[in-house]
């Protein structure tokens, strides 16, 4: 554009309309005002006019030139120096179609631009090149650990975050490939989580100092989820396991390592999630063992292993197919993933395993049914990106033990190793494969751009997602065969977040006025708390007789308050498992034991107070008929005999037949008077007990009475 048609543009609003409407702009008065505004904040005409004439040629490339041009003008006068952009452009030819692209990709880059003008420069020196993994972490590490204040680190990770988000986004626009643009975000994460676990560590160092001895001590952060399988995306959180190497015998040693590694989880949150003076931050989730009994930030590699190995499911086991370790100490947690690969991988599956991954394959059906309408979102509707990641877990887990090749973190390695392995045809593999980058692509598109998706984008998805659930739901189908539909209630014990619809649905019809408390319960009840029994298989037992417990409860009066109490009762026996295969080979015990829970709290605190008296309830099945005093008495003679403390022995005689005449009484298997009768027999017998031990005992204190005979001493 020539000097004097710049004049007469900023002079005349004819003339600005005129060359204006060949930029593409609608809003004619507000351009001419922007280029003046500009000629005012020290551009030369000169440099003003060659940047028009640049304008001219780009800003119709646009998809909204009005904002393009708004947003360059904010740009421009929050730079240091406008001149100097000028002066940059005419230089170098890139840099003006460069800035316009970045700033038309939607508000949330423009105003990251505009509020860190030097993002900019960035996008310049990579030249919409892909950064190699050392080359990020060292860049990262430099300028973040050369902090030491936690708001200017939390600041410093926010600002690199914002800028290289918005290299990557650039880089998808300029052509580069899904998995380029997943695996720059996963490398962009995995560096600052390297650089803000090193920075936590340092402070928690610094704020209290461990011994000598202990300096060094070695700490990892594992990463789970889309992270751990270099699939992260512009807003997914990230799950971290952090874990430590605990192998010290003194537990104030212990006990120092454990809370200077807490406190540096706790630092590594707050650096990477806050967002008080900048973009958003990660959503960070820092993940618990499975046992959940402890709220802790960290782990020792000991409890993690354990605790997976013990008290793992089968969503625990998806989850760690996409682990992998990414800072900190790296080889200590390869050790312990190392460790769990046979856990993870099964080549034998034992019936609560069987179980587990039925459950799963049923929860990847239900979700996709749940969320059938949802063609607008990628990865929420059935067929997305969720059922999909999921059915390739399913199957990973169904064929990892036999098949090496499939344990692969990410989801195109996974399907390639499935098809290598045979689980998958060509066909299938071709079209999970493509599908997949596909729905990959519309996510990172619809992020980038913060916009809903049209109407030609909902169809397209549809397309997709029906195309991809087809394949899916035929290979899920073609799992278990011969496996029957279960009671809703058994799915929901398996699951590990069931919707609270389906809590509702599930179990109000057993009479339970709180459903969601209900299923708390029930799923304490498929937990041993004996660290060596196995959970999973108490589960799976649990499951096999959940819908007969789950009627016999129903029939008591207060079906919340028995399943309460049979809690109660339950934990305070141990072996839960041993308890559920009992029950699952007698039916009748599992109705008495309900029964007991519901009517009587005197028979449930005995059975609580005295775990061993289990036998006696199953006992009390088996008789005829309540024994007579004399029985009574024999009984009580052969127990006490060579007993030291026969007062003990009497206690649990007592409590004994207190639960057996208890127990056939609920049943009705005796009248009133027959009850009456036996518990009078039982206390007179312990009245006489009691009453010659106390005779026995003053007798060899202050000897034979000299008043005459006494009850004890033959005939009167």
């Amino acid at each position: 554009m020539h000097i004097a048609t710049l004049v007469s543009v900023l002079d005349q609003p004819q003339q600005a309309a005129e060359h204006l409407h060949e930029w593409g702009l609608r809003d004619v008065q507000r351009g001419q005002q922007i280029l003046t505004e500009l000629a005012e904040s020290g551009l030369t005409l000169e440099m003003l006019a060659t940047l028009c004439e640049r304008l001219g040629e780009q800003l119709p490339r646009t998809g909204d030139p009005d904002a393009a041009l708004a947003a360059l003008h904010r740009y421009l006068l929050a730079a240091r120096s406008p001149l100097a952009f000028a002066s940059l452009s005419e230089r170098d030819a890139e840099a003006l179609p460069l800035l316009l692209t970045a700033l038309s990709l939607g508000p949330q880059w423009a105003e990251l631009l505009i509020a860190d003008p030097e993002a900019f420069d960035l996008l310049r020196q990579t030249e919409g090149r892909p950064l190699a993994r050392e080359t990020l972490i060292e860049d990262v590490q430099a300028e973040v650990l050369s902090f030491s204040d936690e708001r200017q680190i939390a600041r410093t990770i926010a600002r690199l975050r914002g800028r290289h988000q918005l290299r990557i986004a650039c880089g998808e626009l300029q052509g580069w490939p899904v998995e380029t643009a997943m695996e720059q975000l996963s490398l962009l994460a995995d560096a600052f989580v390297a650089a803000a676990f090193r920075a936590a560590l340092r402070k928690a160092a610094e704020s209290r100092p461990l011994p000598p001895k202990l300096i060094g001590v070695r700490a990892c952060v594992v990463a789970q989820g889309s992270l751990g399988a270099g699939e992260l995306d512009y807003r997914a959180p990230i799950e971290l396991l952090v874990v430590y190497d605990a192998a010290i015998q003194n537990a104030s040693q212990f006990q120092a390592v454990r809370e200077h590694v807490e406190r540096a989880a706790k630092s590594l949150i707050r650096y990477l999630s806050d967002a008080t003076s900048g973009p958003p931050g990660y959503e960070v989730r820092l993940l618990s063992l499975p046992d959940g009994l402890t709220a802790a930030q960290a782990h020792s590699v000991q409890d993690a292993a354990v605790g997976y190995e013990s008290y793992g499911r089968t969503w625990h086991r998806q989850s760690l197919l996409k682990a992998r370790a990414i800072a900190g100490d790296r080889p200590l947690g390869e050790a312990l993933l190392a460790r769990l690969e046979t856990w993870l991988f099964r080549r034998y599956l034992s019936p609560p395993d069987e179980t587990g991954i039925q459950a799963l394959k049923r929860r990847i059906v239900m979700e996709a049914t749940l969320h059938q309408d949802d063609w607008h979102s990628p990865r929420l509707a059935r067929g997305g990106l969720r059922d999909l990641e999921a059915a390739v877990g399913f199957l990973q887990l169904l064929s990892g033990g036999d098949e090496p090749a499939v344990r692969q973190r990410g989801t195109l390695a996974a399907i390639d190793g499935l098809a290598q392995a045979g689980a998958l045809s060509a066909d299938e593999r071709q079209s999970l494969a493509e599908t997949y980058r596909q729905l990959k692509q519309i996510e990172h598109r619809l992020q980038i751009t913060s916009a809903a998706a049209s109407g030609e984008l909902t169809a397209e998805l549809q397309q997709l997602e029906q195309r991809s659930w087809l394949v899916l739901r035929k290979l899920l189908d073609s799992a278990f065969e011969w496996e029957p539909p279960p009671p809703r209630e058994v799915d929901l014990l398996l699951d590990p977040a069931p919707p609270a619809e389906e809590i509702r649905a599930a179990l109000a019809p057993f009479g339970f006025a709180q459903p969601a408390e209900a299923l708390a319960t029930l799923n304490s009840l498929a937990v041993e708390q004996v660290p060596f029994l196995s959970t999973r298989r108490c589960r799976h037992l649990l499951a096999s007789i959940l819908p007969r417990l789950l009627t016999e409860i129903s029939a008591s009066p207060h079906p919340d308050r028995t399943l309460g109490n049979l809690a109660l009762v339950s934990d305070s026996l141990g072996g839960k498992g041993v308890l559920w295969d009992l029950f699952h080979f007698n039916p009748p015990s599992l109705s008495l034991y309900v029964r007991l829970c519901a009517a009587s709290p005197y028979l449930s605190e005995i059975l609580m107070a005295n775990p061993g008296m289990l036998d006696e309830l199953v006992d009390s099945l088996q008789l005829d008929r309540l024994p007579r005093r004399e029985e009574l008495q024999a009984t009580l003679d052969e127990l006490c005999r060579g007993a030291t403390d026969t007062l003990a022995v009497l206690r649990d005689f007592k409590n004994a037949w207190h639960l057996r005449i208890g127990v056939r009484d609920i049943l009705g298997k005796e009248d009133v008077d027959r009850t009456h009768e036996a518990l009078a027999d039982v206390a007179e017998i312990c009245l006489g007990h009691v009453a010659e031990v106390e005779y026995r005992q003053l007798v060899e204190k202050f000897g034979r009475p000299t008043l005459g005979p006494g009850p004890f001493e033959g005939e009167p």
